[in-house]
């Protein structure tokens, strides 16, 4: 790109006509299997979320860089609402699938996608509008965490008078044969 610090600032502009991803709305970032990926939860074609993932140099950081670059990658934009819905808070699983959370005003769900780009649905929560968040794994990798934030679990906070979430908690234990969940979500084992 030429002219990257154009007192116009219509760098993004450029940069997206050229085949730039646009990190639109980006709320999600995960370090794991020696990769970083981010959420955009309004990224992709349909405005339903992609996930970028960047593969660093072998010589990332040293003068060698230049030569063997890191790259980045569109890893996941599905454009489909049936497969993924609005990607926000992600984790890589400890066998190596990604989990994402959905940040949607329908039903949402946590959706574990493989490296070969298959999409399976791991968790949902049957009340409309309740984002499920914060997604993440044990120490030992068995049991899957997130948060449930909801109308429901919104309180105001006793010195400012401004709304915060309360967050529910869901768990999912891959040890045992059932589930264990708690504020009404809907869970599978993984």
């Amino acid at each position: 790109m030429e002219d990257v610090d154009s007192p116009v600032l219509d760098l993004r502009h450029r940069g997206r006509a050229a085949g730039a991803v646009v990190f639109a709305r980006g709320e999600g970032a995960w370090w794991g299997d020696d990769a970083g990926y981010f959420a955009m939860t309004n990224g992709g074609q349909n405005t339903l979320g992609q996930i970028v993932k960047y593969q660093p140099s072998r010589y990332e950081g040293t003068w060698r860089e230049s030569v063997e670059p890191g790259t980045i990658e569109l890893f996941a934009e599905p454009n489909d609402s049936a497969l993924l819905s609005n990607c926000d808070n992600l984790t890589v699983a400890p066998w190596g699938d990604l989990v994402v959370s959905e940040d949607t005003k329908g039903v949402c769900r946590i959706i574990g996608i493989t490296p070969a780009g298959e999409y399976y649905v791991i968790a949902e929560n049957p009340h409309v509008g309740n984002e499920l968040a914060g997604v993440c794994f044990s120490p030992d990798g068995s049991t899957l965490f997130a948060n449930v934030r909801s109308q429901a679990t919104r309180s105001r906070s006793p010195d400012r008078g401004l709304p915060f979430s309360r967050p529910a908690q869901l768990g999912v234990d891959r040890r045992r044969a059932g589930t264990s969940c708690r504020a009404g979500a809907k869970a599978v084992p993984i």
